[in-house]
């Protein structure tokens, strides 16, 4: 597909399933701000499988420079994102959770962090970072514990790998996005970073002051087992699979994990190691429908 031509500013992603309440507030409070800032942009809202309001929410907020990726059937968050960041104009592009946990102005911070980084991640957890209000104890002690993983089991230095907005180079981008379709869950963010060090990729943490806000889709008896099954997945991949550098291995039954891993955790596969349909939800026959169509016609990157 051909490339779309790139303008300067930057786009955010913003994945949302089922949160018409939380996307019109983050929507009000970053759209005046960045208009402010004097700074082009877009902002594309991916509804993922939603059932409420969410896609009118997001359409009427369309001549502030919103545009809408909607797909029918639930992707994940992760496949949400990647498949936003492909159609994305600009050359600094990057995500940001619905509920707007961070604000406009750190946004912007992490934004302008790329002018000497490849990547930039917002952190809850470097010097300058700020909490606006006390988080929930189980939420605090699981997020300081997948931390612990993260550094001991990866080898990842940051502080924060979890925080909802990350912003990168374009360049940088389409060095790793052939496999960014292998992580679909909540722990994407972490083999986006994977890839990104493995690249030899700057990366770049900005500290932020960050709110916990009612409504997270995150569950914890769901969500954190699944979580740590992906991160021991990546973890065991083969080295090639991880090298942005290195043409992708054929695809086997194992996937991207040796066939001993695969034996020992027989759930891996499912939960981490798919490589797939960059344009569909796994078993879906759906593609996106657009609410701009005379500029989401080039996929772009593919």
């Amino acid at each position: 597909m051909p490339t779309p031509k790139l303008t300067p500013g930057f786009s955010l992603v913003i994945p949302a399933w089922n949160e018409e309440s939380r996307l019109e507030r983050t929507l009000s409070s970053y759209i005046p701000a960045f208009e402010a800032a004097g700074k082009d942009f877009e902002i594309i809202v991916v509804t993922d499988g939603c059932t409420d309001d969410t896609k009118s929410v997001a359409e009427r907020m369309g001549s502030h420079g919103v545009r809408v990726l909607d797909f029918p059937e639930r992707l994940g968050k992760g496949t949400a994102i990647f498949e936003g960041l492909k159609v994305t104009k600009h050359d600094r592009l990057g995500f940001a959770d619905a509920d707007g946990s961070v604000s406009a102005q750190d946004v912007l911070r992490v934004v302008a962090a790329l002018d000497s980084s490849d990547c930039a991640i917002a952190s809850r957890r470097t010097d300058g970072s700020t909490l606006r209000a006390p988080r929930k104890l189980i939420r605090a002690t699981l997020s300081r514990g997948w931390n612990i993983l993260v550094r001991g089991l990866l080898f990842l230095p940051f502080g924060d790998t979890q925080c909802g907005v990350k912003f990168l180079r374009r360049s940088a981008y389409l060095l790793v996005c052939g496999r960014t379709t292998m992580f679909r869950d909540w722990a994407f963010d972490v083999g986006l970073l994977v890839l990104l060090r493995r690249a030899g990729r700057s990366i770049t943490e900005v500290p932020v002051a960050w709110s916990e806000e009612e409504g997270s889709k995150f569950s914890v008896v769901r969500d954190a087992p699944r979580m740590f099954r992906s991160l021991i997945g990546i973890r065991l991949m083969r080295p090639e699979v991880l090298d942005p550098n290195t043409p992708l291995p054929d695809p086997s039954p194992d996937g991207p994990l040796p066939a001993s891993a695969a034996r020992t955790f027989p759930r891996l596969s499912s939960a981490v190691s798919t490589v797939v349909s960059p344009t569909r939800a796994p078993g879906s026959s759906r593609s996106p429908s657009f609410s701009r169509e005379s500029t989401w016609h080039n996929r772009g990157n593919d």
